[in-house]
């Protein structure tokens, strides 16, 4: 079904994109140079994949969508190719002649942007693909295209064919100089502007800041679905306000990391740092690129990692602060986060052993991070209560 957007829905769109400004705002530098920007692939020889950056500003678009074509390209479409150790990425892009078959990167493009939208979608299931429509002597004007997702392709490693041939249908247009405009407000109308709001910490900021770069909200809408404002794993609790900051919810398809962690201005969780598949969003201080591996064993985190940031997940909920102790009122419901059995838990006697081990000499009422990891992950481990307290 196809509709043209509203004035007032373009202008809630364009308020949600950019600072203080209508989509229409000649005067804003930052965002004319959104709307110079479409999907182009570059010409040299040997990566016929890349994506091309023509101005300054939308790199985290291009990123992520550059991120998903290696994700599909490599470990979905060649999977089995990749389990072969001699096999590597110059052989792949020759086999499938991407040098020289435009066809076969667009169809490849298409596929990644329709994979990005479906993960965006709300509970109508409904993703809605957004192009510039601009008629002579008249204002532009942008045309909405709705595809139902059928429930069972939401979390399928490739997306519906029928919005992979309507991303195809309308490549022009994201080719085009309003491409990757056109491409963020579909992911936006996909989602929902009243959506992306409330996911985000604070509902009064836009998804572009300074110098028109993706905001960090942008940048986990397109990775995770998610438009949350941090890149830890999951909510931490501020104090006793209510109220929480939001972070990944959950093991990222694609990952991210970021310079401004080696500098302590953010921590990125596990769940970006080891995806589901070896592609990472890379942020510097001004630009943001992709890193890749080939071999798919290397975001893949042991038994006794994924052990251990389980347990400090959780802990984390109850130190938002980070201080390393949580208080002792606050361990009945960690464990049950964890998931320790109710027999446990509903054992006066039991739980009453488990306390005075854990909590420190002075009385203090709290029980500090080394203590609580020694005794519970042994408990998680092995489910025996008696070895637990004698760690």
């Amino acid at each position: 079904m196809s509709s043209t957007l509203t004035a007032e829905e373009v202008d809630e769109l364009f308020y949600l994109l950019w600072p203080a400004i209508t989509g229409d705002d000649a005067s804003d530098d930052d965002a004319q140079r959104w709307h110079k920007q479409g999907f182009e692939f570059q010409a040299l020889q040997g990566f016929p994949l890349g994506l091309v950056q023509g101005h300054g500003g939308p790199c985290g678009v291009l990123a992520a969508v550059q991120a998903e074509m290696l994700r599909l390209f490599l470990f979905v479409h060649h999977r089995d190719a990749l389990s072969n150790s001699n096999t590597d990425l110059q052989q792949l892009i020759e086999q499938e002649r991407l040098e020289e078959d435009e066809t076969a990167r667009r169809q490849l493009l298409a596929e990644a942007m329709a994979s990005l939208l479906v993960q965006c979608v709300s509970d109508e299931c409904v993703v809605r693909v957004v192009v510039q429509h601009t008629q002579k002597e008249t204002a532009t004007t942008y045309k909405e295209i709705t595809v139902a997702v059928p429930p069972t392709q939401l979390h399928a490693d490739t997306p519906p064919q029928e919005l992979v041939k309507l991303m195809l249908r309308e490549m022009p247009a994201f080719c085009s100089p309003d491409g990757v405009v056109s491409f963020t407000l579909s992911v936006l109308r996909t989602k929902g502007v009243t959506t992306i709001r409330e996911e985000m910490d604070d509902p009064t900021n836009t998804l572009t800041g300074a110098f028109g770069h993706c905001t960090q909200e942008l940048l986990n809408l397109l990775l995770t679905g998610k438009a949350v404002s941090n890149v830890f794993d999951g909510s931490v609790p501020m104090g006793d306000s209510g109220l929480f900051l939001h972070g990944v919810p959950q093991r990222a398809r694609i990952g991210y990391l970021t310079q401004l962690e080696a500098l302590c201005y953010c921590h990125v969780g596990s769940y970006y740092k080891s995806p589901q598949f070896p592609v990472w969003v890379l942020g510097s201080s001004s630009h943001f690129s992709v890193g890749f591996a080939l071999d798919a064993r290397v975001s893949d985190e042991s038994a006794s990692v994924q052990l251990f940031q389980r347990v400090q997940r959780v802990f984390k909920t109850f130190d938002p602060m980070e201080t390393g102790f949580m208080e002792m009122a606050s361990l009945s419901d960690s464990l049950k986060q964890l998931g320790v059995s109710s027999e446990i838990l509903s054992n006066e006697y039991w739980m009453a052993r488990l306390l005075a081990r854990l909590e420190i000499s002075s009385g203090a009422g709290i029980v500090l991070w080394d203590e609580y990891w020694k005794v519970i992950s042994v408990l998680l481990h092995t489910n025996d209560f008696e070895l637990a307290l004698s760690g």
